[in-house]
């Protein structure tokens, strides 16, 4: 199901990027690990110490995508916003697999509004020390999504090429 996000007063260049986005993350039934994962897409969010429309989106637009109900986004929306509930990790991926799961969305939220900033990156960097793939090749792991994004590559692609990185 394709999902119109004109009404969030979005451009039609990042709009078509959330939708390109959108077709390289993977539902996560686990409500543990979808919490997890949005709430370092939260963090990542942050990291370049402002908020676009475009990162809101991409938040929004990615929790529809895990299967998260609108209750469930908002309720996820407002522990964030809780202090002390910011936390990198909370669930620690079980293999590649859902490492690559995990990182996907994290990266794009990083991308997602066109600038990629030195802080973002070190915030990568630390989030893929901690799912245990080399920090020093995470620039090289967002310029393959961002170049899988624009290419419109297939999922089955991007998450080979992504478990490759992992298991640098």
């Amino acid at each position: 199901m394709k999902r119109d996000f004109s009404y969030l007063n979005i451009s039609k260049a990042s709009q078509a990027s959330i939708n390109k986005a959108r077709q390289l993350i993977m539902k996560i039934t686990d409500k543990h690990v979808r919490a997890s994962v949005v709430g370092n897409m939260f963090l990542a969010m942050f990291a370049d110490g402002k908020r676009t429309p475009e990162e809101m989106n991409w938040l929004t637009a990615a929790c529809m995508e895990f299967g998260s109900t609108q209750e469930e986004t908002l309720a996820l929306f407002k522990k964030m916003m809780t202090p002390g509930e910011h936390t990198v990790i909370t669930v620690v991926p079980k293999d590649v697999h859902e490492r690559a799961k995990q990182l996907m969305p994290v990266v794009i939220m990083t991308i997602i509004d066109g600038n990629f900033d030195s802080r973002e990156m070190e915030f990568l960097c630390r989030y893929a020390d901690i799912l245990g793939f080399e920090p020093d090749k995470t620039g090289e792991l967002v310029e393959f999504v961002s170049e899988s994004i624009d290419q419109g590559l297939d999922k089955n692609t991007v998450y080979a090429g992504l478990e490759k990185f992992l298991k640098k």
